[in-house]
């Protein structure tokens, strides 16, 4: 029987939660060159009555995107999920499902054809990068960004901003704020000291011009600011003021983005609202102002039973599901699109620095344990091809290699044989086996862990599962009090490569908990921050990754895959990964064909 696959939005915001990214700028050559992304401001043009916003408003213009139709205004989009945080404030990771009111500098770009980047992954190098409350962006040296902030851009029409402009001070807030590097604040967050803490300074030349100073020169400096995360949604000033420091009050929310949070109910929905003042237009459809529907919901629904039948009776317009409810809706729901979607895969994280596994045989030894091409045909339903992968998942050109491209004899190192397993415990003075643990909790695929018990019982290892409450098990490996064995997500991860790199690292990655300790990754993570091209940065990136798998700090089993299943009247939508960095963006870019919603019944 197939098990389901773990939610993916529920999924990232854990690891995203956990996990770190450092960063720096670019090198005297391409200071010269001046390198200067831009965005192109838009006339606003807003639907003026009701008739108007039920009527389609753009012509075809002969682009990739005209399959879609002719954008229309009006109508609800609602998805459902199975918590929602109760936080509404930037200085919190567990906001990330309520953040929909802010916005960042960048974004993915829109106008991107998909067949040349998907956006099926949450993370996107440079090339594919554009400005969102930015304009531009250039180098002045190679360790100095300065960023360009579009004119234009108002805070929504509510207390205390009162639609107020936006300008470079609310950056430089927001990031003092952040860092404890000024505006009257001291103490950096500790949540963003990794992920941001490589900016020295933040400085307003003008209104719409604030300069980034970095500690050190690195091309990879920029990822800092391009990542859409938590860290780069910036807040109102006024408002952290009026509220005493932290954003607490959902009535009180306010942003820049397309959408005002009008309704709140803990555990059960938050409601968005059109900002009909909005400052942005569809880089698609320059003419025509954001956002294109009417209300922008989420219902708590915990039972994945009951989101199922949602979906198909037209309540619910787009969910991410596993394998067996993707073929389960095929057959029942015809009518729905479905998007695969790479995803990263469950495994093992070893307590490196413990008896028995600082002995690489004993590590070397569970992962030839695993039979990964049974796994993926049996218990995946032959979805996934069962192949183990890098860090980063393969498709990120340039940053990873698939695992057909590994030399042979690491490939032997990821391949089933049960016998060499047993031999390797045996040179490492365990001829009979020996008893260990996991600490897991219901966030991970228990039924998968079952069957890694079994293929360890084969070459006797007797692994003890430890369930525990998702918050006591964070704070159990966090505090490091796991001495064996963890449940967590290994290889074919999405997010950019300053955060990957840091997967491993003794010192920065808080998600670390393997402690490996290796001074020769540090080492590299070091000279891969020191780059002065992204060329450089990637052939070391690269090094770094070879160096994980020829460790086996942790037990892979492979990179897995989910769906996103969407109504047919969602227009806009290319099957892009949606979930709480760029769901306010994209969910203002999308519409709903209320003709074809009407005849289908909804």
């Amino acid at each position: 029987m197939l098990k389901k696959m773990f939610w993916l939005l529920i999924s990232s915001l854990m690891i995203l939660s956990l996990v770190l990214a450092s960063c720096s700028p670019k090198d005297e050559e391409e200071k010269k060159e001046e390198e200067t992304t831009s965005g192109k401001k838009e006339e606003v043009t807003q639907p003026t009555d009701k008739e108007e916003e039920e009527a389609t408003v753009s012509p075809g213009t002969g682009d990739w995107w005209d399959k879609f139709g002719e954008p229309q205004y009006g109508g609800t989009l609602t998805l459902a999920g199975g918590s929602l945080s109760p936080k509404f404030d930037t200085t919190d990771w567990t906001f990330t499902t309520t953040n929909h009111h802010f916005e960042n500098l960048f974004c993915g770009d829109w106008t991107l054809d998909r067949e040349e980047w998907s956006f099926i992954d949450t993370a996107y190098l440079q090339q594919y990068a554009a400005p969102w409350l930015a304009e531009s962006w250039q180098w002045a040296d190679p360790q100095t960004v300065i960023v360009h902030i579009r004119k234009g851009v108002r805070w929504q029409n509510k207390p205390p901003e009162n639609g107020r402009e936006f300008t470079a001070n609310d950056v430089k807030h927001h990031y003092d704020r952040a860092l404890g590097i000024g505006s009257g604040y001291t103490k950096p967050n500790p949540l963003y000291i990794s992920t941001l803490g490589s900016i020295e300074r933040v400085t307003v030349q003008d209104n719409y011009t604030v300069e980034f100073r970095f500690k050190s020169p690195s091309a990879m400096s920029i990822y800092v600011l391009l990542e859409m995360g938590v860290q780069n949604s910036i807040e109102a000033p006024e408002a952290v003021q009026m509220e005493g420091g932290q954003l607490t009050d959902w009535r009180k929310a306010v942003g820049t983005s397309a959408w005002m949070l009008t309704d709140f109910v803990p555990e059960t929905s938050i409601t968005y609202s059109r900002n009909p003042s909005y400052w942005g237009n569809d880089e698609r459809h320059p003419n025509n102002q954001l956002p294109y529907i009417d209300k922008f919901k989420t219902l708590v629904i915990p039972d994945s039973s009951t989101r199922l039948a949602g979906l198909r009776t037209g309540k619910i317009d787009m969910l991410n599901v596993g394998l067996d409810s993707a073929v389960q809706l095929l057959k029942t729901s015809p009518e729905l699109i479905q998007s695969e979607v790479p995803t990263f895969g469950q495994g093992l994280g070893i307590r490196c620095d413990k008896e028995p596994f600082t002995d690489i045989r004993v590590r070397k030894a569970l992962q030839i344990a695993i039979d990964r091409e049974t796994i993926a045909e049996t218990y995946y339903g032959g979805v996934v091809d069962g192949k183990p992968s890098m860090v980063t998942r393969s498709g990120i050109e340039g940053w990873s290699i698939a695992y057909d491209e590994w030399p042979q004899g690491l490939k032997d190192e990821y391949t089933y044989n049960p016998e060499q397993a047993k031999q390797l415990l045996a040179e490492a003075g365990y001829p009979n086996g020996f008893k260990t643990n996991v600490v897991t909790s219901s966030m991970f695929d228990l039924d998968l862990l079952q069957i890694i018990v079994a293929y360890f019982n084969d070459i006797n290892v007797d692994m003890e599962i430890r369930q525990m409450e998702v918050p006591a098990y964070m704070n159990y490996i966090r505090g490091g009090n796991h001495d064996q064995l963890y449940s967590w997500f290994e290889g074919g991860l999405g997010f950019t490569p300053n955060i990957s790199i840091q997967w491993r690292h003794s010192k920065t990655g808080p998600s670390n908990y393997t402690y490996n300790n290796d001074a020769g990754y540090d080492a590299l993570v070091a000279e891969y921050f020191a780059a002065t091209t992204e060329d450089e940065a990637s052939r070391i990136f690269v090094e770094v990754m070879w160096r994980v798998l020829e460790n086996h700090w942790a037990i892979q089993v492979c990179p897995l895959a989910s769906f996103n299943v969407f109504q047919p009247f969602i227009k806009g939508y290319s099957g892009e990964v949606l979930e709480f960095r760029n769901l306010p963006f994209y969910a203002a870019r999308l519409w709903v064909d209320q003709g074809l919603k009407q005849s289908m019944g909804y």
